[in-house]
């Protein structure tokens, strides 16, 4: 019998099926009416002087307190995680996910409060926004590759690769369509935290990583949008996890080797 697995990947299931997701994740500095004006005031002196040298436009740019998100999907209640559109942006999770990782004693992830500038789906225009955080995580796993060939249902192990710049290995991802990958976890790497990233990549959507504790907090309390597949499973699959059969060990694709 297949050993239950210990690591995940962890994202939102698919807008398609009625969730919803961040489309912008803006963190960029904001300037008032006031500073621009005063921005713009010196520029135009400087064009119409006699100054060699450009003035130093200091426009008093402050970072924006809470990134800004805009969201939208068809979902009709708001789910306890949204994922983003692209891998370019965290996931963000419901206050009640927020309040439970801080009273939970998880360690391995920073939370920070976004503000939801513009809600696309109607059901959700006119209802009362909850406070959502934006997920990351400073930590990480490392690990390496397995290698296998596919036909059919049946998978036959045939190189290993430790070294991503391998030849080897480029030259199999180059026929694409016919090899698969495990990303096998180097426990020595792990520290013990909830939560992860894999190499040298913050833990963005598609690459956030989680400890079997949070997953079962989350088959507990049942939390909404939610997906998850084992780190070392040979295919990735972002659907709402509480259709899936428990327990995890059941996620993994036909005829995948241990």
């Amino acid at each position: 019998m297949r050993p239950e697995p210990q690591f995940f990947i962890m994202g939102a299931a698919r807008p398609g099926e009625g969730e919803l997701t961040v489309l912008d994740y803006d963190t960029h500095p904001e300037l008032s009416l006031r500073q621009m004006k005063n921005g713009f005031a010196s520029f135009i002196l400087h064009v119409f002087s006699s100054q060699s040298d450009p003035p130093d436009l200091d426009f008093g740019i402050r970072y924006y307190r809470k990134p800004k998100v805009r969201i939208g999907g068809m979902a009709s209640v708001w789910p306890s995680i949204i994922g983003p559109y692209s891998s370019g942006a965290p996931v963000i999770v419901h206050q009640d996910v927020a309040d439970a990782l801080a009273s939970g004693g998880f360690s391995g992830f920073q939370l920070k409060e976004v503000e939801m500038r513009t809600v696309l789906p109607r059901q959700l225009m006119l209802s009362r926004r909850p406070r959502y955080f934006a997920l990351k995580t400073e930590k990480r796993i490392d690990y390496y590759l397995r290698v296998y060939e596919r036909r059919e249902d049946q998978y036959t192990f045939c190189y290993e690769a430790r070294d991503f710049a391998d030849p080897e290995l480029a030259k199999m991802r180059s026929e694409y369509g016919r090899f698969e990958y495990r990303k096998i976890p180097m426990l020595e790497s792990w520290d013990g935290s909830a939560f992860f990233h894999l190499g040298e990549r913050e833990g963005f959507f598609g690459e956030l990583g989680c400890s079997r504790e949070f997953l079962e907090l989350a088959y507990k309390k049942q939390w909404t949008g939610f997906a998850f597949h084992p780190l070392d499973a040979l295919s990735m699959s972002f659907h709402d996890f509480r259709s899936r059969p428990w327990p995890p060990s059941l996620w993994y694709p036909k005829g995948q080797p241990d």
